[in-house]
């Protein structure tokens, strides 16, 4: 397994990978020349590439293409903050305050932009994946810690051309989530190895309710 981690965010991470067949290497943000032509199976990225722009991400997906074995296969989370230009545009010109606090409060607006790449969508990604000889295969668009009106994340599936997962691409819009989020959270307490004889005693977690997503109707 080989990991690569951004500088900018990872210069001075403390990696411990103990007897685990695992490489690590800090790149200069960009670029993928460490990795072998051809050698790669599967590509993962959660929580991380949301905020690089778009000229980044494009970066990243031209190199891929060749990285990737025949049937390599990757899945990548990034902004979708670019399909609400227009209201990012409105948005810096409110300045802070109560005003902005009141339509916050309303839903109108959001309170924070979670630092995501205003560049960056579902679309832009699909369109950069096939001039670089990648297909997309699925894409969820989803919210994050944001109203359900407006899904600012996208998780992107991709393959080579002319691999045996290539099929047309999937989207899905999915407003639901974070409900999701928690409510996996909740339920790994149950099966994961972090619930302990300690945890189980937890008042906390003894009165907590495991509630399922709900409809989308119920919006």
């Amino acid at each position: 397994m080989l990991s690569i981690f951004l500088k900018s965010a990872f210069a001075h991470a403390n990696i411990v990978s103990g007897t685990a067949p695992i490489s690590a290497i800090i790149n200069d943000g960009r670029s993928l020349d460490a990795v072998v032509d051809g050698s790669v199976d599967f590509v993962f990225s959660f929580d991380s590439l949301v905020h690089l722009e778009v000229e980044v991400i494009e970066s990243y997906l031209k190199q891929l293409a060749s990285k990737l074995t025949p049937n390599g296969v990757g899945f990548i989370h990034h902004s979708n903050m670019g399909e609400y230009a227009t209201y990012c545009s409105l948005l810096k010109k409110i300045p802070k305050g109560k005003f902005r606090d009141f339509l916050s409060k309303l839903r109108i607006i959001e309170r924070k932009s979670h630092w995501r790449a205003f560049s960056m969508s579902a679309q832009n990604f699909a369109g950069i994946a096939s001039e670089a000889g990648l297909r997309c295969i699925s894409q969820e668009i989803v919210n994050w810690k944001t109203n359900p009106k407006r899904l600012i994340d996208c998780l992107s599936v991709f393959t080579s051309k002319g691999s045996i997962w290539e099929r047309p691409n999937q989207l899905i819009r999915n407003d639901g989530f974070m409900r999701e989020a928690a409510y996996l959270s909740k339920l790994s307490r149950l099966y994961g190895n972090g619930f302990s004889y300690k945890n189980r005693r937890s008042p906390s977690l003894q009165h907590s309710k495991l509630t399922g997503p709900r409809r989308a109707t119920e919006y």
